[in-house]
């Protein structure tokens, strides 16, 4: 629109000149040479403008550069300079600079270079100068010498090489609105023998305003030519340049970060001088940037569509999986149960076929015939595998340093979810004990009504009737809030003995049981367990449990027991 108007402005002026022309009669072909020069340079910018604009990069910004690299030293040549010049020359014409690019430069080509450089800057233009190879310093001054540069002396060095305060001096000249200098010239000084003093590096400048120079190490340190195919600090350049709508400064501020953290610290770079405003070797156009925008919306929306198809084939993966494993599980129990059930069927036959032959010995040596009163679980003295209801009970337990009481009081038979359990409460732990009403044997135990463990059929340790010399094994399916597996017992009865505890002295067998436990955690453990029954009182009146991993044994002992 600025452009337009400034058009239509000069054209209205021109309009009015053109009669005065007319009315003083001046020359017709003055007219359109004066059309031509009026209109033709605002033509020519609105189409420069154009094309930066469509570019990407800066409007209205004229841009030049001039990039030399110097290898082919007649005195220790250098490898990458001129590798590192394409490269820089090639990066900044995709950013938009007119670059004029100059390899293995002689002296005779000195001051050509630098008045062509000249004769393409224009005031308010940015301007660049890139240079890879030997630099060197005298007094203070840089100089970075031709390649074909004969020096035996530092007269020699000024003549023959581009002196870096000129270069500075030339820029200012030409009213560019910013400088930006680039030195990769820090190597090793090869001509350092020819002179009186030599020093290693570049020196400081004192950077004119509106120009940074940044050198590829500090002043008066020596950069590696590097073994790659560009040295490191050119690599690191290329590399920012790269970048959309990143500051110059933060551009050379990546730079020196990078090289440092590649060299291990031995190389670090160095920036002069500051400018005015802002500069980017590459922006984004708003057109760019809403499409860009538009292809990062759609990218989240479909990362997130993948994310959501992810999620779900996950969880139906997970509930099959839950649901075979429900089913293994389920078949397991049903296994494990008919195998309980097929082992007791078979015990209490060898059990019946025992008592049998036992009768049959005592009969042929008393001659007598033995009675017997076989009613199923009915071994102790009351005529019931369980304690009276209304018993009430409790032990002395001990655990390292530890002590406490648990108290129980037996409730008699109920129903439990459909089934006929025998039940016993847990008065210190406000918790109920059901066990099997055929058995005597524990199932379940919950605790402020919510399961803490269960057997499945049941724990299989006790088998009524007990005889001194049984022996027997058995499976069950164990699961604690924190664990499960199945457990694996082998139990001995040994003969009755009398055994003392805190409620009294009482007739007990003691049973030995070894048990082991393949726990859901694969934890393979063992425990060792010994129980003395009370066949007149139907409980344990001594438990000794001991845990070889932890090498802790619990102790329970009858502390009071009562019947109602």
């Amino acid at each position: 629109m600025v452009i337009v108007f400034k058009g239509i402005s000069k054209f209205v002026i021109g309009c009015r000149m053109l009669n005065l022309m007319i009315r003083y009669g001046a020359f017709r072909y003055l007219l359109l040479l004066y059309f031509i020069f009026l209109m033709a340079p605002e033509v020519v910018l609105a189409q420069r403008n154009l094309s930066v604009e469509k570019s990407g990069y800066s409007y209205n910004e004229h841009r030049v550069a001039l990039v030399i690299g110097n290898s082919a030293y007649s005195t220790a040549p250098l490898k990458n300079p001129v590798n590192d010049a394409k490269a820089m020359a090639s990066k900044l014409k995709a950013v938009g600079f007119d670059v004029l690019l100059k390899e293995n430069i002689k002296v005779k080509q000195i001051g050509k270079t630098l008045m062509e450089f000249q004769s393409m800057l224009k005031p308010g233009s940015v301007a660049l100068f890139f240079y890879a190879g030997h630099g060197l310093q005298i007094k203070g001054v840089n100089y970075l010498p031709a390649v074909d540069a004969e020096i035996s002396s530092e007269l020699d060095v000024t003549l023959q090489s581009i002196e870096l305060s000129k270069m500075l001096s030339l820029l200012e000249e030409s009213k560019t609105s910013m400088n930006l200098v680039f030195l990769d010239a820090c190597r090793n000084n090869p001509f350092a023998r020819s002179f009186r003093s030599a020093s290693s590096g570049l020196a400081r400048v004192e950077a004119p305003s509106g120009t940074l120079i940044s050198y590829a190490t500090r002043p008066g340190s020596i950069a590696a030519d590097g073994d790659g195919q560009n040295g490191l600090y050119t690599s690191q350049l290329i590399q920012q340049i790269e970048l959309r709508d990143v500051p110059i400064e933060t551009v050379l501020k990546r730079v020196t970060a990078g090289v440092k953290r590649i060299s291990k610290g031995a190389q670090e770079p160095w920036m002069e001088g500051s400018i005015e405003g802002d500069f980017y070797f590459r922006t984004t156009s708003p057109e760019q940037r809403i499409a860009e925008q538009k292809t990062a919306e759609q990218q989240i929306a479909q990362q997130r569509i993948a994310e959501q198809i992810a999620a779900e084939k996950k969880a139906a993966e997970r509930r099959t999986a839950e649901q075979r494993d429900a089913e293994q599980k389920l078949a397991a129990q049903r296994a494990a149960e008919q195998r309980v059930a097929e082992q007791r069927e078979a015990e209490q036959r060898m059990d019946k076929q025992r008592i049998s032959e036992q009768d049959v010995s005592i009969q042929k040596k008393s001659g007598t015939k033995v009675a017997h009163t076989s009613v199923p679980g009915n071994v102790s003295s009351s005529g019931s595998i369980f304690p009276t209801k209304g018993t009430r009970y409790s032990y002395q337990m001990r655990q390292l340093n530890k002590s406490w009481v648990d108290s129980y009081t037996v409730l008699g038979e109920g129903v439990y979810e459909g089934k006929k359990v025998y039940r016993v409460s847990i008065d210190s732990k406000n918790g109920l004990m059901l066990y099997d009403l055929g058995t005597g044997n524990w199932m379940k135990t919950i605790v402020n009504g919510n399961t803490e463990a269960v057997a499945t059929p049941y724990e299989d340790i006790i088998r009524h009737p007990l005889a001194a010399g049984k022996s027997y094994s058995s499976q069950y399916y164990w699961s604690h809030m924190t664990d499960s597996g199945y457990i694996y017992a082998g139990v001995i009865v040994k003969d009755m003995e009398k055994i003392k505890v805190p409620a009294g002295t009482y007739n007990a067998y003691p049973m030995m049981a070894e048990l082991k436990y393949d726990s859901t955690r694969n934890d393979a453990r063992r425990r060792t367990k010994k129980i003395w029954f009370s066949p007149d009182l139907n409980i344990a009146i001594k438990i000794e449990d001991y845990d070889p991993i932890r090498s802790i044994t619990t102790h329970a002992e009858l502390l009071k027991y009562s019947v109602e």
